[in-house]
């Protein structure tokens, strides 16, 4: 399934004075079968735009934003994470 860096849910609900944009921030992604696999986890580095870390067991690494959209090496995206973005008035 297809997943987008950024969300617009104005189309679908109506808040005055609240933004409705999203950014991901996070994704966790698996590699295996439902009988065993492997977890790993990418999130945006503060302060770092284009920039996140990957979290491997006891491994930590800067990589590449675009991890965020395209884990790799074999693994599925299964729980994104989404913050609000801020209100521009």
């Amino acid at each position: 399934m297809a997943y987008e860096h950024e969300l617009d849910l104005g189309e679908f609900a109506v808040v005055k004075g609240q933004s409705l944009r999203y950014r991901l921030s996070s994704v966790v992604a698996h590699a295996g079968s439902l009988h065993g696999g492997h977890y790993i986890a990418f999130a945006e580095k503060e302060g770092e735009k284009g920039v996140c870390m990957e979290f491997n067991d006891d491994a930590v690494r800067e990589v590449q934003g675009a991890r965020l959209l395209n884990p790799g090496g074999g693994f599925t995206p299964y729980i994104l994470t989404y913050v609000a973005c801020e209100a521009v008035s």
